[in-house]
C-alpha cells in the first residue's frame, strides 16, 4: 500500500503505517513537529515495510528517525510499541508508557516459553483442542516484531504532556490493554484515542489468562471518561479520523450489550438435566464475527484465540451480573446460564 501521511492540524500529522501480515492492515502512527526535534506517537510494530514508512514520512519534513526526541505510546501491543527500542537506539529518544503496561515490555517479564505454555493451558482450559494451538505459535513468533525494553519514564492519568504545540491530557482509559491512554488537547479539540475507540470495528477486549482481571469492566467504564469529551477530530489507533465521539462510543457500549445478550441466549440452563455446559470455545461457535459476517470457523488461528478471550470476558461480566456460572474443572472450564 501507499505511505500516506495526513496533516490533521497544523504539526501534528498521521502516518498510515502498512502492517501486512495483520488483518487490520495498518496502524497510525502520529507526527509531532517540536523545536527539538520530531515526536512520535506510537511506532507500528518491527519490520522493514513499517520502518520505511515512517522513515519516509520524516524524511518529508526534513528529519529522519536520529531526529527523533520524544516517543509516547499509547500502549505496548506490539502493533503499536514494536520499532520503540530500535527508534530510541537510534535516536536517543526516552520512551513514555503507562506503568500499567510496562510489564509487557519489560525484558524480565515478556512472553518466554514459560508464559506461552501458561498462555497454551490457559485456551485449552476454556476449551480449545490441543492441536488448535496456532494462536499460541502465532504468539511466538511475534516476539521479533516486537523486541522488549525497559521505559523511559511513567505516564501518569491526569498529567499535561506538552508535545510541539500542543498540550495533551494524558487519560488512563485501561480495557483493551491495562496501560491503554489516551491523548486530549482541550485548545485543539483534539483526542489522541489510540485503540479504546476505533471508527470501524470494536476494539478486542479479552482476558487471555487467569490474571487479566476485569477488562471488560474496565473498558466500559473508559468509554464513559472519553465519551463528553468536546473533541472535533478523534484520531485512532487504525482508521480514518473521525467525528461524533459521543455516537461512537454510545454504539461500543451497545455492541457489548447485545454480545451479552448472544452469549446469554447461547448459554444452557443450570438446570437443563439434556444439554451440555459449555466451553468459551463451544459458545463462540454459537457468535458471528467481524461484524456479524463470519463464523467463527472462518477466522484464523490468531484470531480464533482473541474471539476466545473476548467471550471469557463477556462470561465474567455475566457472572458478575449474577446471570452466569462457571464450572471451573481441572480439564476444562464450563459455563451455564444462572438465574
Amino acid at each position: 500500500m501507499a505511505n500516506p501521511t495526513i496533516e490533521i492540524v497544523p504539526g501534528l500529522r498521521q502516518v498510515i503505517v502498512p502492517i501486512s501480515d495483520s488483518p487490520l492492515g495498518s496502524v497510525n502512527v502520529y507526527l509531532i513537529e517540536d523545536a527539538a526535534g520530531p515526536i512520535l506517537i506510537d511506532t507500528a510494530w518491527r519490520t522493514d515495510e513499517a520502518t520505511e514508512a515512517i522513515a519516509a514520512a520524516l524524511a518529508e519534513r526534513g528529519a529522519q528517525v536520529s531526529d527523533l526526541s520524544q516517543i509516547v505510546l499509547t500502549h505496548a501491543h506490539p502493533d503499536h510499541a514494536g520499532l520503540a527500542a530500535t527508534f530510541r537506539e537510534a535516536s536517543g529518544a526516552p520512551i513514555a508508557l503507562h506503568p500499567a503496561d510496562w510489564p509487557m515490555a519489560d525484558p524480565a517479564r515478556r512472553v518466554d516459553e514459560a508464559n506461552l505454555s501458561t498462555s497454551a493451558h490457559w485456551f485449552r482450559r476454556n476449551g480449545i483442542p490441543a492441536d488448535e494451538q496456532a494462536g499460541t505459535r502465532a504468539r511466538r513468533s511475534m516476539g521479533d516484531r516486537n523486541p522488549p525494553f525497559v521505559p523511559d519514564r511513567a505516564l501518569a492519568d491526569g498529567e499535561e504532556l506538552v508535545l510541539g504545540r500542543f498540550t495533551f491530557r494524558v487519560i488512563w482509559v485501561p480495557g483493551h490493554a491495562r496501560g491503554q491512554v489516551c491523548l486530549y488537547d482541550e485548545r485543539a479539540r483534539v483526542l489522541v484515542s489510540a485503540d479504546h475507540v476505533l471508527p470501524a470495528i470494536s476494539p478486542n477486549v479479552g482476558i487471555y489468562g487467569p490474571d487479566d482481571g476485569r477488562p471488560l469492566d474496565d473498558y466500559l467504564a473508559s468509554l464513559a471518561k472519553v465519551r463528553d469529551l468536546p473533541a472535533e477530530i478523534v484520531l485512532p489507533g487504525h482508521g480514518a479520523a473521525f467525528t461524533g465521539l459521543a455516537e461512537r462510543v454510545d454504539w461500543l457500549a451497545a455492541h457489548h450489550e447485545e454480545r451479552l445478550d448472544e452469549i446469554r441466549a447461547a448459554l444452557a440452563p443450570l438446570a437443563g438435566a439434556d444439554t451440555r455446559p459449555a466451553t468459551a470455545f463451544d459458545l463462540c461457535h454459537d457468535l458471528t464475527w467481524i461484524g456479524g459476517t463470519v463464523h467463527f470457523s472462518k477466522l484464523s488461528p490468531f484470531q480464533q484465540s482473541m474471539a476466545i478471550a473476548e467471550t471469557i470476558a463477556h462470561l465474567e461480566v455475566l457472572r458478575r451480573r449474577g446471570e452466569a456460572t462457571s464450572d471451573e474443572g481441572e480439564a476444562r472450564i464450563t459455563w451455564r446460564k444462572q438465574g
